[in-house]
């Protein structure tokens, strides 16, 4: 992992390392979850 600050990268990086997805659905955090994942390139 190449920055250990941001969260979502490390979530990003592990799991494209192990071939997986992520799905999320959101009421209570009106799309923040989804949004801090899709923010990282």
């Amino acid at each position: 992992m190449t920055d250990h600050s941001d969260p979502a990268a490390a979530v990003g990086e592990l799991l494209t390392a192990r071939g997986e997805t992520l799905a999320v659905a959101e009421s209570l955090t009106g799309g923040l979850v989804g949004s801090r994942v899709t923010d990282v390139p």
